[in-house]
């Protein structure tokens, strides 16, 4: 409803287009605010993300997933190539052991995000993901995902977060 105290869509408008250069409107806040999207703050780990899908006629901001009351909150920036080498990263941390079976969640918002570059980030995660087959070679094989609407996954051993433009890879491991 607010950011700073001030009617959030006002502040969110001016940030975007001091930075975009593109005057943000009705028409097209969807495809300019995918690439602004929030960071709620986390102590200790990267910021959550929540992306803001479409404004309403108080001036506020509907986003995927709730932004709890006076989170500290980032305007973050996503870049096509950012996301692309971040999920290669995540497939190569997956592979820390061989794994087999891998799964790759990856946000709807990822996709609509990168358009054509999608495919880029497929190959990115496809080439640093070692999996093994029945067979133990270790040789690469093509893993099962899914586009979802957000993630449900953790920092490891901290408590269960809901994600949003995110990427997780897991499987079974040996």
């Amino acid at each position: 409803m607010e950011l700073n105290w001030k009617n959030a869509l006002t502040v969110y408008r001016e940030i975007v287009e001091a930075d975009s250069g593109i005057k943000l409107s009705i028409e097209n806040f969807y495809d300019l605010a995918m690439r602004y999207p929030f960071g709620i703050y986390k102590e200790g780990a990267e910021d959550i993300v929540r992306d803001p899908i479409m404004t309403n006629e108080k001036g506020e901001l509907i986003c995927v997933g709730e932004v709890p009351e006076h989170s500290l909150l980032n305007i973050l920036k996503g870049e096509p190539d950012s996301l692309i080498q971040a999920a290669g990263k995540a497939a190569k941390e997956a592979c820390g052991k061989e794994i087999h079976c891998p799964l790759v969640a990856d946000c709807i918002s990822r996709t609509l995000f990168l358009r054509e570059d999608f495919i880029r980030e497929l190959a990115a995660v496809k080439e640093n993901l070692v999996v093994s087959d029945a067979s133990g070679t270790g040789e690469q094989g093509i893993p099962a995902g899914m586009l979802t609407l957000g993630e449900i996954s953790s920092y490891g051993e901290t408590t269960l977060e809901f994600f949003n433009k995110t990427i997780v890879i897991g499987g079974c491991y040996k």
